[in-house]
């Protein structure tokens, strides 16, 4: 199955390079209002957004397959990406 949007990081750089942190932590959080508390209050990120570091810089991987459930979460993630000038870079789970 083809997604018509595709997979993505968005990495805590600008489109042109330069770094463009929008607050200390933004991944983590980014990432946080996606995931769940476990028994063990141990905090679980989604499947669908992931953190990590791409280029020295912080990022969040966007799993596409997160619009086919939640189609608001991915436009609200592609709007962040956007609105903070965020590097946005595809990616294949």
């Amino acid at each position: 199955m083809t997604l018509i949007n595709p997979s993505f990081m968005i990495v805590g750089i600008t489109g042109d390079g330069h770094d463009s942190d929008p607050a200390p932590g933004w991944a983590e959080r980014l990432a946080g209002t996606l995931s769940t508390i476990n028994v063990d209050r141990r905090m679980i990120y989604s499947r669908h957004a992931q953190t990590s570091w791409y280029e020295r810089s912080p990022c969040v991987f966007v799993n596409a397959r997160i619009r086919e459930t939640e189609p608001s979460v991915y436009a609200f993630l592609e709007n962040f990406a956007r609105d903070n000038a965020l590097k946005r870079v595809p990616w294949e789970p």
